[in-house]
């Protein structure tokens, strides 16, 4: 669902800008308009990758559980530590891909205040929505990444690597999702203001 939401936003943010380019009133925003949604259409085909990417993640650590079970029944000291070593970097794989999907969707922002800044007003609303869409997304795949961390030890490198890199994100996506739907906001007053 994660990736699901980042790919929705990028396609909004695609969606917007192609409203936008070439249209009266706003052809000096043609270049950049042209850069934003090729951009996001790239950034759409990679979150629609991560989709397929999360469901094998989720296999391969099922199928590792199943493993790990099935070596403890047995009793088989080597067998046992193979199929740990086989969970852990399970665990990883699966933490690894909403890690990614965190981190693509988040990247998403910078095109979102673009588009909602300087793209067609009567679509800059999708931008706001766009820009929501990330924060779901966002938080959606750091639950994903918490569920499986808690797997690590709090001293693990890993651990700590992960942690921060997803702290990293979650302390400013609500901060600039909330810019962009302030700059949709006011546009739209304006836009209501000249048609009153």
């Amino acid at each position: 669902v994660a990736a699901l939401c980042g790919t929705l936003a990028a396609s909004l943010g695609s969606m917007v800008a192609n409203l936008t380019f070439n249209k009266k009133g706003y052809k000096e925003h043609n270049e950049t308009m042209n850069r934003v949604a090729k951009e996001m259409q790239l950034k759409k085909t990679e979150l629609l990758h991560l989709i397929n990417e999360d469901t094998n993640a989720f296999n391969i650590m099922m199928a590792a559980m199943k493993a790990q079970n099935a070596a403890k029944k047995a009793g088989n000291p080597d067998e046992i530590a193979a199929a740990g070593k086989n969970m852990d970097e399970a665990n990883k794989y699966a933490i690894s891909v909403p890690l990614h999907v965190l981190e693509k969707t988040y990247e998403l922002l910078p095109n979102l205040k673009t588009v909602g800044e300087f793209g067609n007003i009567n679509a800059a609303s999708d931008a706001g929505v766009g820009a929501l869409l990330v924060q779901a997304g966002v938080k959606a795949a750091a639950l994903n990444v918490k569920i499986n961390l808690k797997n690590f030890a709090k001293d693990d490198p890993f651990y700590a690597e992960t942690f921060n890199a997803m702290n990293k994100v979650l302390d400013v996506v609500d901060k600039e999702a909330g810019e962009i739907l302030a700059i949709v906001e006011k546009r739209s007053e304006e836009r209501f203001s000249r048609n009153a």
